[in-house]
């Protein structure tokens, strides 16, 4: 069963399921959080706070779940994100953009 939140933004669970413990997932979401904060001057440009919101739902759910932006979608996030994780980084594993 699949439930969903405003705009269908985060599912509960992910065709690509990450498994981490509660400690890891707690970990991801801190380190995401702190590369986002250090990439920007504010989250109240282009969505940043509130699609940083539906990300830490995703990488805090423990199902697993994933975040599911459109292709003009989470493009402010995902310009701070490129920037600031490589693309091993956990979290491109939780995301799922047509943009990405």
């Amino acid at each position: 069963m699949k439930r969903t939140n405003r705009n269908d933004k985060v599912t509960k669970r992910s065709k690509t399921t990450v498994a981490l413990t509660p400690t890891q997932r707690a970990a991801l979401a801190f380190d995401v959080y702190s590369r986002v904060f250090d990439g920007t001057e504010t989250f109240e440009i282009g969505n940043i706070g509130s699609d940083l919101a539906y990300l830490m739902g995703a990488i805090l759910n423990p199902s697993g779940g994933s975040v599911q932006w459109g292709k003009n979608e989470g493009l402010a996030i995902l310009k701070i994100l490129r920037r600031q994780c490589p693309r091993e980084h956990m979290v491109w594993r939780i995301i799922e953009s047509e943009a990405n």
